[in-house]
């Protein structure tokens, strides 16, 4: 299948994690500031807790450190799916929540071979899912407010990273991303059991939208031996 084919895909699919990506399963403490954010890195980062800005390899992309996609000489398409399970837990209460849906999309090609990489990716950024409801006291008065606070939404973002090789041992990237989508926020409240003759309901409706440029640099160092011949060195930076 050619880059062209490829990079059709990821457009395609770009418009379906667009809708759904940033929905993991609830969590309140989503529902601060642009909510839970995610680490950068792709599945193999993942599974060793986010490390990867000195690991490079042939059959992944390296989304941590730009400056080893010179070490991908064929063209890998990668998609991520996440699943998750979480009980939340509090004072004589606790609940359970599940999510799964797609991670992630990234494709990445050699432009020279062993001499100059690039990758294309989609994934997000940060999440926002949760529902709060509570009672409130209100001053000088008995009446209680039902509150049901809630939110949802997220921020994504679209890459473009490039690594060139300076030296057979030294590489240098630069990652360009761009950050977009929304975060909608609502606040109900209402008189639980009103002793006024009308009960007033007060609902807020708040959306942020979000769009933005961010740039990552990285290095990196690669010996295969240095003194003893069964020592390999990987330094990066980014």
């Amino acid at each position: 299948m050619s880059i062209y084919r490829y990079a059709s895909i990821l457009l395609l699919a770009a418009t379906v994690h667009t809708e759904s990506a940033g929905q993991a399963a609830k969590t309140p403490f989503s529902s601060f500031g642009i909510g839970e954010t995610f680490g950068s890195g792709l599945t193999q980062n993942q599974g060793m807790g986010g490390l990867g800005i000195s690991h490079p390899e042939y059959w992944h992309l390296n989304n941590v450190n730009p400056a080893l996609l010179t070490y991908n000489t064929i063209t890998v398409f990668e998609a991520g799916f996440l699943g998750e399970q979480r009980t939340v837990k509090g004072t004589g209460a606790s609940e359970k929540a599940g999510s799964g849906n797609l991670n992630y999309l990234a494709l990445g090609f050699p432009i020279k071979r062993n001499k100059w990489g690039t990758a294309i990716g989609l994934m997000p950024y940060s999440s926002v899912n949760y529902r709060l409801r509570y009672q409130s006291s209100i001053a000088n008065s008995t009446d209680m407010v039902d509150v049901i606070e809630s939110g949802s939404g997220g921020i994504n973002q679209l890459y473009l990273s490039n690594g060139a090789r300076l030296h057979p041992n030294i590489s240098v990237g630069l990652k360009a991303t761009y950050y977009f989508s929304a975060i909608v926020n609502q606040y109900t409240s209402s008189l639980s059991e009103s002793s006024q003759a009308v009960n007033y309901a007060t609902n807020i409706y708040d959306r942020r939208s979000f769009h933005g440029f961010g740039f990552t640099g990285g290095a990196s160092f690669h010996k295969d031996s240095i003194g003893r011949k069964n020592y390999q060195v990987n330094v990066g930076v980014v």
